[in-house]
């Protein structure tokens, strides 16, 4: 029952991945999608919370997306 816990936060992983990594190839980045992790990960770190990592991951592409156009 103690690895179900770990299940979140696989399928995030997974989905960060996925949208980091460019569809160009295997080298390709999307340096939008890294600029953001950053500080998503470091909220991550000191709140500990995934419900508040995603929100303010999903806020900072928004007003990212949102200013660059």
């Amino acid at each position: 029952m103690k690895w179900l816990s770990y299940i979140p936060i696989c399928i995030l992983t997974a989905l960060v991945v996925s949208s980091v990594l460019g569809e160009n190839g295997p080298l390709s980045f999307d340096w939008q999608a890294i600029m953001i992790l950053i500080p998503t990960i470091l909220f991550a770190f000191w709140t500990k919370s995934l419900l508040f990592t995603v929100v303010v991951g999903v806020v900072l592409m928004a007003a990212l997306r949102f200013f660059t156009g």
